[in-house]
């Protein structure tokens, strides 16, 4: 299932999914279906304005799809997207 590819057993898994363009966006879609709130969230958290948070989300997403075979699964997903707002 997608969940499972999102905590890859192996890092090999993970990069090996996330070379897949096809797959790559549906995981990122996932992520994005799962997470976009709790992005927007931190991101007024961190000082964004409503409108600047959402612009913020945006581009967290931007990033993770461009930088997916990055994640390793050493941390959540979250935790993961969390970093790139930073």
């Amino acid at each position: 299932t997608t969940e499972n590819l999102l905590r890859p057993t192996t890092t090999s898994t993970w990069f090996q999914t996330a070379q897949r363009p096809a797959q790559r966006r549906h995981l990122v879609a996932r992520l994005f279906e799962k997470h976009h709130l709790a992005v927007q969230a931190y991101a007024r958290r961190l000082g964004a304005q409503e409108a600047d948070a959402e612009d913020v989300c945006s581009i967290v997403f931007e990033v993770a799809f461009r930088r997916l075979d990055t994640f390793r699964g050493a941390s959540s997903p979250r935790t993961w997207l969390f970093g790139i707002a930073r």
